[in-house]
């Protein structure tokens, strides 16, 4: 669906690395969550378990 938000900035998908909430399943993107592509698949081939800022009661403002 081109017209669904996501992440913290509520903007839709861009083509660019997003990455998914371990807990609530929700997708962000890596630049709002300060992750890089590589990043990410580090975290991935090392199973690591990624929890958003919101499943964490974190705020983002």
């Amino acid at each position: 669906d081109p017209d669904k938000l996501y992440c913290i900035c509520q903007r839709p998908y861009s083509k660019r690395f997003m990455i998914c909430c371990d807990k609530c399943t929700e997708w962000y993107h890596g630049f709002c969550m300060g992750i890089t592509k590589n990043q990410g698949k580090k975290m991935a081939v090392n199973q690591h378990v990624w929890v958003c800022p919101v499943c964490r009661g974190q705020s983002m403002l």
